[in-house]
């Protein structure tokens, strides 16, 4: 049986995420987001800061909300969300995660 790799993620601005076309990939092929330089984005890395945070009452979603100084965008966990539970308004994260379309 072949190895499975991680997507390396790729370090960008979340206006690049944002300005750029998200193509929609059946099966194994990941999704991604088609920058304006060419560039094919699928797993991320921001440096951002957080300006909003929710967290489900049932505790089996969160969102935080990621300002980088070029545009803002959502991160949300779904399930396990103990990682999102420490952070707070203003703390500077580097996160990383695959670009979805919802």
């Amino acid at each position: 049986m072949p190895e499975i790799k991680r997507i390396t993620a790729i370090k960008t601005d979340i206006k690049s995420i944002l300005n750029g076309m998200f193509i929609r990939q059946d099966g194994l092929n990941p999704s991604y987001v088609l920058t304006n330089l060419g560039q094919k984005l699928s797993r991320v890395r921001v440096l951002a800061t957080v300006v909003d945070k929710f967290i489900s009452a049932d505790e089996q979603y969160a969102v935080i909300t990621l300002d980088d100084s070029t545009e803002t965008i959502r991160a949300k966990a779904f399930k396990l969300i103990s990682i999102l539970q420490s952070v707070d308004k203003g703390d500077l994260v580097d996160v990383i995660g695959k670009v979805r379309l919802y």
